[in-house]
């Protein structure tokens, strides 16, 4: 993004670019909302559990998933420090501890909550904001299951025109 910028002057950001930055990268994202989750006085919003995910060792994972008390289903994402990296977008479904053999660190585990395949997006711009409705992942039983991994591009599942088997 800053490349374009330097290269497109006449751009206007609504943002700063570190603003920004920190709301595209999930992990980076994850931790502002759980720091603005300690504000909430009045619970209105919540952040499902999540783990930066650093040792590929399996007792380690366990271990730590309790610790956090994350729950099955589980959202894996890939954690990239490129800001435009394509494996920011592919991420699995794991539905159990054989699962976790499937994902290799660095990433990100969150436990996944059934949102009735609805995604809202919010844009603020001063005084206005904007919500946009989009697709997403269907619900899932909670809780481990025998399903296995599905991998995914979430471009492909939570874009305004994605049509996708994991959303119906």
């Amino acid at each position: 993004m800053g490349d374009y910028v330097e290269a497109h002057p006449q751009t206007i950001l609504l943002d700063p670019l570190p603003a920004m930055r920190r709301l595209s990268d999930r992990f980076q994202s994850y931790k502002l909302i759980q720091e603005l989750q300690s504000l909430d006085q009045g619970h209105q919003f919540c952040n499902p559990p999540y783990l930066e995910l650093a040792t590929g060792n399996q007792s380690k994972i366990l271990h730590l998933i309790k610790e956090q008390n994350l729950t099955f289903p589980l959202i894996f994402t890939w954690w990239c420090e490129q800001e435009n990296a394509v494996c920011k977008w592919d991420m699995a479904l794991i539905f159990n501890e054989d699962g976790l053999r499937d994902v290799t660190p660095p990433c990100v585990l969150q436990s996944f909550i059934n949102h009735n395949a609805v995604l809202y997006k919010i844009f603020v711009v001063g005084q206005s904001y904007f919500v946009a409705k989009r697709p997403s992942l269907k619900n899932f039983a909670v809780g481990q299951s025998e399903q296995k991994t599905i991998f995914f591009n979430s471009h492909e599942v939570s874009k305004p025109e994605s049509c996708s088997h994991l959303t119906e």
